[in-house]
């Protein structure tokens, strides 16, 4: 996505670039604690590590049942 107009510039990109930002769907197969970020901001965040490594950080905007 743009950061300015938040239009899509790439459906199903492989990877994404310093300073790019995606709108990514994540289902769960345990269940967590999670917040919205606009309600509680500590609980609104996420980062996704794999070997130590973080591969990707963002907020919860939105939750699907």
């Amino acid at each position: 996505m743009d950061q300015k107009t938040v239009n899509v510039t790439k459906e199903h990109p492989k990877a994404l670039k310093p300073g790019m930002f995606a709108v990514v769907k994540v289902s769960l197969v345990e269940r967590l604690c999670l917040e919205m970020f606009k309600n509680f901001q500590n609980l609104g965040r996420v980062v996704l590590r794999h070997e130590n490594h973080t591969i990707a950080a963002g907020q919860i905007t939105e939750m699907l049942s």
